[in-house]
């Protein structure tokens, strides 16, 4: 298995059409300044703090077009926008839904739960919290695995959210990082061994090890300088066979 390695935006993705079988995206949010798992305040999907609504929309649509390009017709899109339990996270959630299902012509086949606690113990409560991933495709003929679709259940994942990711610090000074498992998951419930699975945000590159622990040829791509410096010497660590381009 190997990784291809792009330092880019996801604006505009270097794969020929139809090449991907599963696509897991995590676009930086609306109004935030860099984005959760080790973002790059520099690199996100407007460079830096999103200030105005017309170009993150634009940007967005972009890169959603992008993907659904380079899906293959029985592939997943897999998607996350907004944030959970905040609202003014949300300005762009309901919209990007409708995008997808009525300019692009994907069908929302189902909606996955992902429910963690962060740092729980810097409130005098339990800090529960959520996020919606979209599971979008381009036909009902999609791949999936009906053995760990049943036995994982993607309705609702319960993950712990690792606030002080112990690779990640040995590493860099990385607080956190996409937790592994949840796109683990998602492979295993939607590819066969094999299988391109593509993460156009791929920050601190989570789904690319999740790819080759269930040895899935994947490709890495992140604007950043910072993200594609760190991601690499994690793959490094790793023995992964990567490709650099660009």
């Amino acid at each position: 298995m190997s990784i291809r390695m792009y330092q880019q935006s996801g604006y505009t993705l270097p794969l020929p059409d139809k090449s991907a079988d599963l696509i897991i995206a995590d676009p930086p949010f609306w109004g935030t300044q860099g984005s959760y798992y080790g973002g790059d305040l520099k690199g996100q999907l407007s460079d830096g703090k999103n200030t105005d609504p017309k170009v993150y929309w634009e940007n967005l649509t972009q890169s959603t077009r992008e993907m659904k390009r380079v899906l293959k017709d029985d592939g997943s899109l897999i998607i996350h926008i907004g944030q959970g339990e905040y609202p003014n996270l949300n300005s762009f959630e309901s919209e990007h839904v409708v995008f997808c299902v009525k300019e692009l012509g994907l069908t929302l086949t189902s909606e996955i739960f992902w429910e963690f606690s962060q740092r729980m113990f810097s409130f005098d409560h339990l800090h529960g919290e959520y996020q919606i991933f979209r599971h979008y495709t381009k036909s009902s003929n999609y791949v999936r695995n009906q053995y760990d679709i049943a036995s994982l259940n993607p309705a609702s994942w319960k993950i712990a959210f690792i606030e002080n990711d112990p690779e990640l610090s040995k590493i860099a000074s990385m607080e956190h990082g996409f937790p592994v498992e949840l796109p683990l998951r998602m492979i295993r419930c939607f590819t066969q061994e094999g299988a391109v699975v593509l993460d156009p945000f791929s920050g601190t590159g989570s789904t690319n090890v999740a790819a080759e622990m269930l040895r899935r040829n994947s490709v890495y791509i992140d604007v950043s300088s910072v993200q594609n410096k760190l991601a690499l010497a994690r793959f490094k660590k790793r023995g992964y066979i990567v490709e650099q381009f660009g």
